[in-house]
């Protein structure tokens, strides 16, 4: 029998210790990924040495390099056309942040900040803190 719960005693070290050992690699790379997230989306942001102070009225727009080039407004897969709508629909001005990777053409961040300030909002473009 004192064979039988030392070799308990001994997987059931291993198991939680695996388990330990996941959940903390999980969390370091969930706190030291600087790139903008979205699930299943990565971007690399230009550097920057510009910030914005906080602002209950901001909405995200995050533009996924590809072909044609994904477009994201608060989490959703949208449509230039969708966008439009969603931002026809704001009861208020509102402070969009426009994240695109580095490799999406100019022309379509252009065209995105276009339309939001059209309708009367504010835009600013997000980047990575350039370091020192």
């Amino acid at each position: 029998m004192p064979h039988s719960s030392h070799a308990f005693l001994a997987l059931w070290l291993l198991a939680t210790g695996t388990i330990n050992l996941f959940l903390l690699l999980f969390g370091i790379n969930w706190v030291a990924n600087r790139d903008a997230t979205l699930p299943g989306v990565q971007i690399q942001l230009p550097e920057t040495t510009f910030t914005l102070a906080a602002s209950e009225n901001r909405q995200m727009i995050m533009i996924a390099a590809g072909a044609p080039p994904r477009i994201f407004h608060q989490g959703d897969l949208v449509s230039i056309s969708d966008l439009e709508q969603r931002l026809g629909e704001a009861k208020i001005p509102l402070q969009i942040l426009i994240a695109a990777d580095r490799s999406v053409p100019i022309e379509v961040v252009s065209e995105i900040a276009e339309l939001a300030l059209l309708q009367g909002h504010q835009v600013a473009l997000q980047g990575e803190q350039e370091s020192l």
